[in-house]
């Protein structure tokens, strides 16, 4: 099959898998700048899948793009990659996304760096405000990006998120705050 031109808009994401197995970072890399969005999330994953450096600073492009799941996949496959150098930037969006999803995954990159700032990452996951979603997907994200993190927290034995815990029990969803007083039950013990 004849490939599009590099990184052509409308990539499809079976264009992009090919690309993956094929080893064609070039391609991925410039699927990430000018792909769809299915193609440039695909991409991203794929480059984190392949822990390839030289895609590093696309990725911290993508990382600012206005497509939160775009974000998530970027922050998610640096963290695959392993690059100590994008810690601090990786923490800065841990601590100031907008999109509680976009956080979750910064604090999983953290952790998969060993960076001790993780911890405090999802922390601020679990107690966030939750700004209004607009999008459903992007609704069903958030819940389930705070529910990930309080999971985390209990997992990793994180006692000392349970001051910050207790405050964010007393506001919220009904079903949030019930799940944040079973955390920091669990965190007590």
């Amino acid at each position: 099959m004849a490939r599009r031109s590099t990184g052509a808009e409308g990539t499809t994401t079976l264009e992009v898998l090919r690309a993956q197995e094929a080893g064609d970072l070039d391609f991925l890399i410039d699927c990430l700048a000018t792909g769809d969005r299915v193609a440039r999330v695909a991409a991203a994953g794929a480059l984190g899948d392949l822990g390839v450096r030289k895609s590093v600073d696309a990725l911290l492009r993508c990382a600012q793009a206005r497509d939160w799941f775009l974000r998530a996949t970027a922050i998610t496959a640096l963290g695959k990659i392993g690059d100590a150098a994008v810690t601090e930037r990786i923490a800065q969006v841990g601590n100031e996304d907008e999109s509680l999803y976009v956080r979750l995954a910064a604090a999983e990159a953290l952790l998969a760096l060993n960076d001790p700032r993780a911890t405090g990452a999802f922390t601020g996951v679990a107690t966030g405000e939750v700004q209004r979603p607009r999008l459903l997907e992007e609704r069903i994200a958030e819940r389930s990006a705070r529910q990930t993190a309080l999971k985390r927290l209990v997992d990793l034995g994180v006692a000392e998120s349970v001051p910050s815990l207790r405050a964010a029990a007393r506001r919220g969803r009904p079903s949030d705050r019930i799940r944040t007083r079973i955390a920091i039950w669990r965190l007590s013990r």
